[in-house]
């Protein structure tokens, strides 16, 4: 049994991470034994939902005095890079939330430490891959067959900036200097690595960032990004300032279409269609599924002892198309990777 210490214990780690390490196909496998937050309030409601968890303030702390064989990393995006280099120092197999790191410099160096201790086992947050709606776009932009090319979007409208497990007017993901960026990094980020996993790496980028409702917060809340690639275009539309939540997602070929509307997915081929099953956007078990499939795939690798190098390119490139995303931003221009 693999005994792990969860670092940072707010609102994903709570609502998604903890959940899945009690499912039935995890908790015969690893366990979390630990928590690292150096917010007492955190610590405290951590402990009244889940009271077998042993509490610590930092990292180093909880090594002294448990016999832990991986880390969760769900602290903020600043501190990532910190505790990577600490779990590999103390040689523990690494989860980390997305991104996982703030910037490409930063993502580099930690790219090349990850790659340079091939016994320690990386795996970044991606877990949207799981999710059986962006598996079908998947699977159609595979069997599609787009030499004529193709166009996928991607809209994501949110009235607010997630604000976390504590609650209060302020999050911590409009903090430039924790975040690493508004709803791009936050947000975007997840639909970033699923156009890199889908199309690849694209040839270009454009990006507009807007200011709506959070005027005053040093971040965007709202994004335009347009990825362009040798056969085709992704569209990615933003924003914490809608009245309302919704997600939207399409896929135009010459050769057919896929399109989720937030409730149910369409494939039309020719004058053909059919719905494809997809889960109940309202129903949180099934965020918590992603996370239990991710979990498992990471379980699966530490028992073979190899390293997947793919996962430490995805949260790589990941980081690398998110820091060109602002670029565009700033400089007002399309850039070519």
């Amino acid at each position: 049994m693999k005994q792990g210490a969860i670092v940072g214990i707010g609102k994903i780690a709570q609502t998604g991470h903890l959940l899945a390490f009690n499912d039935e196909h995890i908790a015969s496998q690893a366990a979390i034994v630990a928590a690292v937050d150096p917010n007492p309030v955190s610590r405290q409601r951590a402990l009244e939902k889940f009271p077998y968890l042993r509490c610590y303030e930092t990292l180093t702390e909880c090594c002294k005095k448990e016999q832990i064989d991986f880390v969760d990393i769900c602290a903020p995006p600043h501190l990532h890079s910190t505790l990577i280099k600490e779990a590999v120092q103390r040689s523990l197999n690494i989860l980390c939330e997305k991104p996982f790191a703030l910037n490409q410099h930063e993502a580099s160096q930690l790219a090349e430490l990850l790659r340079n201790h091939p016994d320690i086992i990386f795996i970044p947050c991606h877990q949207y891959r799981n999710s059986l709606i962006w598996k079908h776009l998947y699977e159609f932009k595979q069997e599609s067959g787009t030499s004529s090319g193709w166009f996928i979007e991607f809209s994501v409208f949110r009235t607010e900036a997630d604000p976390g497990l504590l609650g209060g007017t302020t999050s911590w993901r409009t903090q430039l200097s924790i975040s690493g960026g508004g709803i791009i990094a936050d947000t975007g980020v997840h639909y970033l690595y699923l156009c890199y996993w889908i199309m690849g790496m694209p040839k270009s980028v454009t990006v507009r960032t807007q200011k709506l409702y959070y005027t005053a917060a040093g971040v965007e809340d709202t994004a335009e990004i347009i990825l362009e690639y040798s056969d085709g275009v992704a569209r990615i539309n933003l924003t914490w300032a809608a009245d309302r939540r919704a997600n939207s997602a399409r896929m135009i070929t010459r050769n057919g279409s896929i399109i989720y509307d937030g409730a149910k997915m369409l494939k039309y081929s020719g004058d053909r269609s059919g719905m494809l099953s997809v889960p109940d956007a309202s129903d949180k078990t099934q965020y918590v599924a992603m996370y239990v499939q991710l979990i498992g795939e990471f379980l699966k690798q530490t028992a073979s002892g190899r390293q997947n190098d793919a996962w430490i390119d995805e949260a790589y490139q990941s980081v690398r198309i998110l820091e060109m995303c602002y670029r565009s931003a700033t400089e007002g221009k399309t850039l070519f990777f």
